[in-house]
């Protein structure tokens, strides 16, 4: 493992790299057991806890109409020099294929003038609102990207996902604020991408997707070895929302709930997920499952079902987008591969000799932890 000195002397360069982005992911160490819930702090308002190298932030998933993906992480983690380092990382990939990276990192002093509990600033990137309506810019060399969205069903807070560890526990604490949201926006590339100063705006609709909120302890690789997360599309009454972690000791911690007209109906206190390979077998340990059979329970109702990943969105291979140096640093830990999907499920929800079908489509990200 490498010594977390070495990790505080890389933090202490300018330029902000995506290699030393991930390593901010995935190198923490455990902290005490925060007691508050996420559920009762102003939203945008970091916890900013004392421990060293905890790490708490704001992902969004949205997925527009003509097939572009919007994938941004705002964080604030202790790891490097100083405390409470901001990082801001995005993926945006358009229907030919083209995927911008955006990133910035800055200094607690840097970014938190210009936050607040209805906005989280780094650099020129921000998200900010409240109640349902929010809004994410994010601008660098890179692109310019411009969203606007509306949060539909109440925040929801779902279990911790923890470990009791000889140095104490390591946990996950994760609350979607959005479990579903619908989004307009535009974008434009930036000098670095073939852009001019004065390019034209490309409009994006028909987005939609999810927002989440975490405080973690640990590295996830510490604690996870894959995850599965997703929120059902479409129009439907019903709504599935979940981020299911398999732990290191291999078994799926459930995070889960049914929605039915925007509140929670149930929330599935156990879950077995068994994935479904390609050609019988897992050949090579990046491959991706085809699909999930999926078992959950909430009191007497029981969910059964097959979640079907396809097609392809985006594969993210963290390593494969990192230069030689940051190689050499980041190559010694496990870094993640997420691949996003909007997938197809067929469910049905049994309660007392009674059935429901629930069939659909879903915004689905599965991430292998150390698939190396």
């Amino acid at each position: 493992m490498i010594h977390p000195s070495v990790w505080r002397f890389v933090m202490t360069l300018p330029n902000l790299s995506l290699g030393l982005v991930i390593g901010l992911l995935v190198v923490s160490a455990p902290l005490a057991a925060q007691t508050r819930t996420l559920a009762t702090q102003p939203l945008f308002q970091p916890l900013l806890l004392a421990a060293d190298d905890y790490a708490e932030g704001w992902e969004h998933f949205i997925r527009f109409d003509d097939g572009s993906l919007l994938v941004s992480h705002f964080m604030i983690s202790s790891m490097g020099p100083g405390n409470h380092r901001g990082i801001m990382v995005a993926t945006f990939t358009t229907p030919d294929g083209h995927t911008y990276v955006i990133k910035n990192g800055r200094k607690r002093k840097q970014w938190e003038g210009v936050s607040g509990p209805n906005r989280i600033g780094i650099a020129k990137h921000y998200v900010e609102g409240s109640g349902h309506k929010y809004r994410i810019h994010l601008k660098n060399n890179t692109a310019e990207i411009d969203i606007n969205f509306n949060a539909i069903g109440t925040p929801w807070q779902g279990n911790r996902v923890s470990l009791s560890e000889p140095d104490g526990e390591i946990y996950q604490d994760l609350m979607f604020y959005a479990p579903y949201l619908t989004a307009t926006g535009r974008y434009r590339p930036g000098k670095d991408s073939g852009g001019g100063g004065n390019e034209s705006w490309r409009l994006l609709t028909g987005g939609q997707g999810f927002a989440l909120r975490y405080v973690t302890s640990t590295g996830i690789y510490k604690l996870a070895t894959d995850r599965l997360r997703l929120t059902t599309l479409g129009s439907e009454s019903h709504r599935l929302t979940a981020d299911l972690i398999k732990t290191t000791d291999g078994q799926w911690r459930p995070r889960m709930a049914l929605w039915v007209n925007g509140r929670v109906r149930h929330q599935f206190g156990a879950v077995n997920i068994e994935p479904v390979w390609p050609n019988d077998g897992q050949s090579h340990p990046k491959d991706i499952p085809q699909s999930f059979t999926l078992s959950a329970t909430a009191g007497d109702y029981q969910l059964t079902g097959t979640l079907h990943l396809n097609p392809l969105l985006h594969r993210f291979d963290v390593l494969a987008n990192m230069g030689i140096l940051d190689r050499l640093f980041i190559g010694a830990f496990s870094a993640p591969v997420q691949s996003r999907y909007r997938a197809n499920y067929q469910l049905r929800l049994s309660h007392n000799g009674g059935s429901q079908t629930l069939d659909g489509r879903a915004l689905v990200e599965y991430v292998q932890i150390n698939p190396r």
